[in-house]
């Protein structure tokens, strides 16, 4: 490599290392409760690790997770972290799948394989590190259950693994002897939502999701999952108003991953609602913009 392009590289390496850094310490004033109690170079890191999958990274996302996991063995969030990444990285391979054929089809589907492997493990070295004693750890249990279950769906649509629904109870009591612990955090809340919506508990999602709003009113990822939910069962129109007040409250705080979810929603909203509620969405869209 010829001396201005190994410099052009390490200059480039630089500047994202510290883009990570810096959005990782933005990212930890509004992250959720399973990084309290954990030094804070230590969840910067882990952070780390999340952003450079969001950011597309994703292959050295999974390697800077396992380099945690490996240096903090018996930290149950190190080996959490790695199964997120994976977990990101079968995402970015399925969608990868659809367009091969032919060997090409057959790599890739050995490549996932290996990474559902590997989640497995992680999974199970996130359980046997976890004693949860802690509200934070209730939580990382609850997340770790949800996780689970997510995967054995997975692994029940390729013809292997048993069912989900345990994993999904199992979370919910996780999360009920977290907010036992603590009802005045609202991530309890909000993942107790989606684990009883991932049961067909519509209800009582609905609950939690509007319980989350009200323990934290600055947060706006409760009103994003509960805009979501609402759009789920067919109503676009009700969406609008959360999603557009969450992207408000994203901005104030100064949450830029939630602000660009919201963003994001808001735009798949606005393709589902009928022309004769233009005005609705004129008035919306100005509001949010403020």
């Amino acid at each position: 490599m010829s001396r201005p392009r190994r410099l052009f590289t390490t200059a480039l390496t630089t500047i994202l290392a510290f883009g990570l850094k810096a959005g990782a310490r933005a990212e930890l004033i509004h992250s959720p409760s399973i990084y309290s109690g954990v030094p804070k170079a230590v969840a910067e890191k882990y952070l780390q690790v999340r952003q450079s999958a969001e950011r597309g990274f994703h292959e050295k996302a999974v390697e800077m997770a396992k380099k945690l996991s490996e240096r903090r063995p018996g930290d149950p969030l190190a080996h959490y972290t790695r199964f997120q990444a994976l977990d990101e990285l079968r995402l970015k391979l399925i969608s990868e799948q659809v367009p091969a054929t032919g060997g090409e089809r057959v790599v890739a589907d050995a490549r996932i394989d290996e990474v559902n492997a590997e989640i497995s493990k992680a999974l199970a070295e996130t359980f046997r590190n976890l004693r949860p004693r802690t509200y934070a750890e209730h939580v990382l249990r609850g997340k770790t259950l949800y996780g689970a279950a997510n995967h054995q769906i997975f692994m029940m649509e390729k013809g292997r693994g048993p069912s989900a629904e345990e994993s999904y109870a199992a979370a919910v009591k996780a999360f009920d002897r977290a907010i036992q612990i603590n009802p005045k955090k609202a991530d309890a809340f909000y993942l107790r939502g989606l684990a009883k919506w991932s049961l067909g508990d519509r209800f009582g999602a609905h609950k939690d999701f509007a319980a989350a709003a009200e323990a934290e009113p600055q947060n706006p990822y409760p009103l994003l999952l509960k805009a979501r939910a609402i759009r789920a069962e067919g109503n676009p129109n009700d969406a609008l108003a959360m999603v557009s007040e969450a992207k408000a409250l994203a901005r104030r705080y100064g949450n830029k991953p939630l602000e660009k979810d919201a963003r994001r929603l808001l735009a798949e909203l606005y393709g589902q609602v009928p022309r004769h509620d233009l005005n609705l969405l004129q008035s919306l869209r100005a509001r949010s913009d403020r």
